[in-house]
């Protein structure tokens, strides 16, 4: 009786732990990425979040730029879709201070974890472009 009050405490104080939005604000840092092959890349980053998205700018030292945005549809218990325009193309959930996803365009898919803490966004994912693994790290400091 006692195990299965101290279970139904646990879930019940887990379930509060969940966020039902991402906590608000920008972002900057340095991230690194590392394909099967071993070809590295590094790169800074920018990320602005407000409660339903995610909008983050890279900056790569060849010189190109890429953005990319996660916009999430937030349910009931920190679960959310991954929406592009108003297209479900993955899903997600968040705790108390992790947040993961995977997504899918076409073959393409993408999954990553974001954790807020101590005033950092880190972000540690991987996606498969085209066949090829190509997996990241990132740690971006609140402005």
């Amino acid at each position: 009786m006692k195990k299965s009050m101290l279970l139904i405490g646990l879930m019940v104080v887990g379930n509060s732990w969940a966020m039902t939005n991402f906590p608000v604000g920008n972002y900057h840092g340095k991230g690194y990425g590392i394909e099967q092959n071993g070809q590295e890349s590094h790169y800074l980053v920018e990320a602005r979040v407000g409660e339903n998205k995610i909008e983050s700018t890279y900056h790569f030292i060849n010189g190109g730029t890429q953005k990319f945005t996660l916009a999430a549809n937030f349910g009931k218990h920190g679960h959310f879709d991954v929406l592009s325009g108003s297209k479900k193309i993955g899903a997600g959930y968040c705790m108390s201070i992790w947040c993961h996803y995977t997504l899918k365009m076409g073959k393409n898919t993408v999954e990553e974890t974001v954790t807020f803490f101590q005033n950092h966004l880190y972000r540690l994912g991987q996606k498969k472009i085209n066949g090829k693994l190509i997996s990241w790290e990132e740690d971006l400091e609140q402005e």
